[in-house]
């Protein structure tokens, strides 16, 4: 029998529990405020305010709707808990880039156990421009159910960076290991790229330090360039001292995934669908 004393204490546990998985949830609203405390009936204005304010393993919902923002992932999460940016359940959610500046809609340096679901990135034209980059040292990266469209080094889906801007290029995704421990542990799953401009790059590209990698269920579609590229042994894409060892894209798999309608700008050459450029230990089937 379960003593006064002891159901006190089993009571105040389970009100602590409860309080901390609360404190542990931000809400975004278009009809929010950053004043408010972050709470579902309270929530904040801002995605990169929650992002600004959220501690070590906190989650981001975001409630429906068009959210102007790029984004800078400040704090990470942890072995213990992964630190989630999503959709409110099966709301939709769409990151539109348009007069915003930044290159990368949402950009991530160096920043580990993390989890962006159920976005949409659309709208990021100029040099450089792209809808998800993360670079530096990190692990343990998840990007499922994610959509990226409309992004591009140029507007004009037909023009050509080398006789307009020879250095012209875009991407949907990339994932940049610089340093000498790199990024390992990623994976980008049951994501949809459509409509990029990328010139001379790739709608999803992983270089530099990259170990240890799934690309599952992806499609890619009408992009200018290579759908997807595992490269290596780029100067580019490691910081000074890397061994070349390091420099290349590693032990991983690419499967399932649909890959069509990729052109590039002169819609006579056909780039490849899936590119293995420098990358070892790379599986590559059903797709």
């Amino acid at each position: 029998m379960i003593g006064f004393f002891q159901k006190f204490y089993l009571c105040s546990l389970l009100v602590l529990l409860n309080q901390e998985v609360k404190a542990n949830q931000l809400f975004v609203a278009t009809n929010g405020s950053n004043t408010n405390s972050g709470s579902f009936t309270q929530p904040l204005a801002s995605i990169q305010h929650a992002l600004d304010i959220m501690a070590i393993g906190d989650t981001v919902w975001v409630r429906s709707g068009m959210y102007n923002e790029k984004l800078i992932w400040k704090t990470g999460g942890s072995s213990l808990k992964t630190a989630l940016l999503s959709a409110y359940q099966n709301e939709q959610v769409v990151m539109d880039g348009t007069n915003q500046t930044a290159l990368a809609m949402l950009y991530i340096d160096s920043k580990s156990y993390i989890k962006i679901q159920k976005l949409c990135f659309q709208q990021n034209y100029g040099q450089d421009a792209e809808g998800i980059h993360i670079i530096g040292t990190a692990s343990h990266i998840t990007i499922d159910r994610c959509k990226v469209k409309n992004i591009g080094w140029s507007n004009n889906a037909n023009a050509d960076p080398y006789s307009v801007n020879p250095s012209g290029q875009s991407h949907g995704i990339i994932v940049n290991g610089r340093s000498v421990l790199g990024i390992k542990h990623i994976s980008v799953t049951n994501c949809h790229l459509s409509n990029l401009v990328t010139g001379n790059s790739e709608a999803l590209t992983l270089v530099g330090n990259v170990d240890s990698f799934l690309i599952d269920r992806d499609t890619v579609t009408n992009t200018k360039n290579i759908g997807i590229v595992a490269a290596g042994h780029y100067s580019w894409a490691v910081d000074p001292g890397v061994p070349a060892n390091l420099n290349q894209s590693r032990n991983g798999t690419i499967s399932h995934c649909l890959v069509f309608n990729n052109r590039r700008f002169s819609n006579v050459d056909a780039p490849a669908g899936i590119y293995v450029d420098g990358g070892r230990n790379i599986q590559v089937f059903n797709n």
